[in-house]
């Protein structure tokens, strides 16, 4: 029995040390996981979140477009596109975009208040870096 008492010995003490080293990398594994978690996912950019229209008219009133692209790994939708007022209509697609790719959300101005211009578009999104942007809009608004 004291021959047989070491072995037995050894073999607890390798299957503990073998059991603890598991348990380790399972929770470096784990961590790991949790960390790329927030990088994965669709991610919006835009070239600008800005833009002065320097002068518009009454009649004509002002068209521009903000491009964006998913930076992400996951298709991206957006969802929502909410103006501030009801001089503003948008068009966006609905469709997800794919990673890599890029669009556009075109904003039109039809205002007859003269004078200074400052409109929000938010667009909503699925976005896991800003799933709210805001687009601001900046000019001046003469009588044509």
């Amino acid at each position: 029995m004291n021959k047989n008492h070491p072995c037995i010995s050894v073999m607890i003490i390798v299957c503990a040390f073998a059991f603890i080293s598991c348990k380790d990398k399972k929770t470096s594994i784990i961590v790991c996981e949790r960390e790329n978690d927030s990088l994965r996912g669709p991610k919006i950019e835009f070239l600008e979140t800005t833009h002065n229209f320097d002068t518009i008219n009454t009649i004509d009133g002002g068209r521009y477009s903000f491009c964006y692209s998913n930076t992400g790994d996951r298709p991206l939708v957006i969802s929502k596109v909410l103006t501030n007022c009801g001089c503003l209509s948008t068009h966006w697609s609905s469709e997800p975009l794919k990673p890599g790719k890029c669009d556009t959300i075109s904003i039109q101005i039809t205002t007859r208040n003269l004078g200074n211009l400052m409109k929000a578009v938010v667009i909503k999104s699925n976005a896991v870096n800003e799933p709210v942007v805001t687009l601001r809009m900046t000019g001046y608004v003469v009588r044509e």
